[in-house]
């Protein structure tokens, strides 16, 4: 991290609360249906332009300056990567927050930590990203006592500061939860991740066996796809476990039974 006073001045804090999300994968290696794309593409083009909006299309209050996203859908479908590769493309840094440690760890001293914090990332141009929406976002707490009441208070005080963030502020949602309707009306843009289809799965073995991995005359992508219902998580998973089993059993190719026994091990683990 730089030493210069303005970036470190909240630092001890700071870090505490995020890590900065990285990816090897660039935007070409998301396997997502077109709709999404779009979405994304859309998103990726206002983070790029938005100094730009009011001066040249006439887009002027909260959406020129803050843009809220949430992205929903299943584990393993692709969010927290598309977000991370947002940041990547545009060349801005992706602060992972830790959301438990801004709405429970310092309850009582939101305001103080989540000030200090915002006035970093407004400084390095960061996104703000914070997977854990299911907690956030489900119907408010029944007020039973007063550290509920105080709960709701944090969290309407956390969206209105988001609210007046200068950059893109994403929001991460894995479970079919009901979102609060006051929290939905407040997002610039709802972006669904679906569990891909065998189409998607197909191209999601081929993207991520890529070039380098040498596959037996035994293996047929086309058919995992259609007989395994695996997200892009699973398969990058089984992927990296038959080239490890390769490795150890001083093999030089993934052959069929290979990839067939670590699809195996990782539905067991699913199961149970």
């Amino acid at each position: 991290m730089e030493t210069n006073t303005k970036s470190t001045k909240a630092s001890l804090i700071d870090t505490q609360l995020f890590t900065l999300a990285h990816s090897d994968y660039n935007w070409n290696d998301l396997v997502l249906d077109q709709e999404t794309l779009d979405e994304l593409e859309n998103i990726k083009t206002w983070v790029q332009h938005r100094k730009d909006l009011s001066k040249n299309w006439g887009i002027s209050g909260p959406t020129g300056i803050t843009y809220l996203a949430l992205f929903s859908g299943p584990s393993g479908t692709g969010k927290t990567l598309a977000a991370t590769l947002i940041g990547k493309e545009t060349r801005n840094p992706v602060y992972r927050i830790d959301l438990s440690a801004i709405v429970s760890k310092y309850i009582g001293e939101t305001e103080k930590n989540l000030s200090a914090l915002l006035a970093n990332a407004a400084y390095k141009g960061a996104i703000l990203l914070f997977d854990e929406a299911d907690a956030l976002f489900g119907k408010r707490a029944e007020v039973k006592d007063a550290h509920d009441r105080y709960a709701n208070l944090e969290v309407s005080y956390l969206m209105q500061k988001l609210e007046t963030y200068p950059g893109l502020v994403i929001f991460i949602q894995n479970q079919q939860l009901e979102i609060d309707d006051a929290f939905l009306r407040r997002f610039d843009n709802i972006v669904y991740f679906p569990f891909p289809h065998q189409e998607l799965r197909s191209q999601l073995w081929k993207q991520y066996a890529g070039n380098k991995i040498k596959l037996a005359k035994d293996v047929d992508l086309d058919e995992l796809s259609k007989n395994y219902e695996l997200n892009g998580s699973d398969i990058t998973k089984v992927i990296r476990n038959a080239v490890l089993t390769s490795i150890r059993k001083g093999e030089k190719e993934i052959g069929h039974n290979n990839l067939l026994t670590n699809i195996g091990k990782l539905l067991g683990k699913k199961a149970n």
